[in-house]
């Protein structure tokens, strides 16, 4: 079997499409797998070929990639089936062309012409794999798609390639030896970073800890980040975190708790996180009580609700052991080795 995929150029590090993919390349070695995308991605197997002829970013150029060029290509690598994360497929194909949905804001991505294009690949795709069950509701809820034609796939917990540090390194290494709270900071929780050290403050003045609060950065610049950083009375207790500095990837495994302000990616550090049992402070939205159900705290973006929830994971043992044991039965269905089965029983039924 050959199989084609298009994986968005600037996601295939976290993409579960190419994760899966990567699974099947190595459980059958005799299928063959061309993947369409700019990036490569440091782990390979010898039944995958890269192809960089991918669709531009102009809108018109895009739309000939997809009516011209890539039916081209899919012939050239006698692929049998197609599949894209990219909410677009191709308009004159005659092999199977299936999508591969992880992200709710597919939509915020796309001008008018896209947009209308994603509503007939959402017709022609023979098959709609998802990463999760909110986005199956909302295919079925808002577009109308018949839930014959779904499958939620879900994805596996995206782990680090280095090696991760002990406890106790990780703490010498980034927090001078002390507990911390993690967040991660991105564009997305970027507006709510201040609300978070108000928060920090009023825990550290009520519990007089040690406690440090570390935010790893994702696609975002230190400089600028915190207005008036320098005037925070705890800014010695905070501990920011570069994004790609090695070893940050520990970091997440031996925190005290994580608290999640951005909105839903499937290569978020939460799901990291809860795998390896660290409890989890969320922001009160209706897509996370969807997502994780009881197995975080669920947090208003204010000062006051946030040092409530780390004073009581802070105060109390049982509490914070509780939020990590369902977490533990939460992540139980994020399994790489499913997920990839998933997607290969769908893309090769008759």
């Amino acid at each position: 079997m050959v199989i084609a995929a298009l994986i968005s150029s600037e996601n295939i590090p976290g993409s579960p499409l190419w994760h899966s993919l990567l699974l099947l390349s190595q459980k059958y070695p005799a299928d063959r797998f061309i993947i369409f995308s700019k990036q490569q991605s440091p782990v390979s197997a010898g039944n995958i070929i890269f192809v960089s002829n991918v669709p531009r970013r102009n809108a018109l150029l895009r739309q000939f990639w997809y009516r011209n060029t890539l039916p081209g290509l899919l012939k050239k690598y006698n692929a049998e089936a197609f599949i894209s994360d990219t909410g677009i497929s191709g308009t004159k194909m005659l092999i199977p062309q299936f999508l591969f949905l992880s992200d709710l804001f597919f939509e915020e991505k796309q001008n008018a012409a896209l947009k209308k294009s994603f509503s007939v690949s959402l017709q022609k795709a023979k098959m709609i794999f998802t990463a999760e069950d909110l986005i199956t509701n909302v295919l079925i809820d808002k577009y109308n798609v018949e839930p014959a034609k779904l499958r939620t796939a879900y994805h596996g917990v995206f782990e680090a390639h280095e090696q991760n540090l002990t406890a106790e390194q990780t703490k010498e290494r980034f927090t001078a030896g002390q507990d911390y709270f993690i967040s991660p900071a991105d564009p997305s929780s970027a507006p709510h970073l201040m609300s978070l050290l108000k928060a920090f403050s009023l825990f550290k003045k009520r519990q007089r800890s040690s406690m440090k609060l570390v935010l790893v950065l994702n696609k975002i610049a230190e400089e600028g980040l915190i207005p008036d950083f320098s005037n925070y009375k705890y800014r010695e207790d905070v501990v920011i975190v570069p994004e790609g500095i090695e070893n940050a990837s520990s970091l997440i495994l031996h925190a005290y708790a994580i608290i999640w302000l951005g909105r839903y990616s499937p290569d978020n550090e939460v799901f990291r996180a809860i795998h390896h049992h660290i409890p989890v402070i969320a922001a009160d939205t209706d897509i996370n009580h969807k997502l994780f159900g009881d197995a975080a705290l669920f947090s208003e973006v204010s000062p006051g609700s946030l040092t409530e929830q780390m004073q009581l994971l802070y105060k109390d043992e049982t509490a914070k052991n509780n939020i990590a044991a369902l977490g533990d039965r939460f992540v139980q269905k994020y399994d790489a080795a499913k997920a990839a089965e998933a997607l290969y029983l769908g893309l090769t039924a008759s």
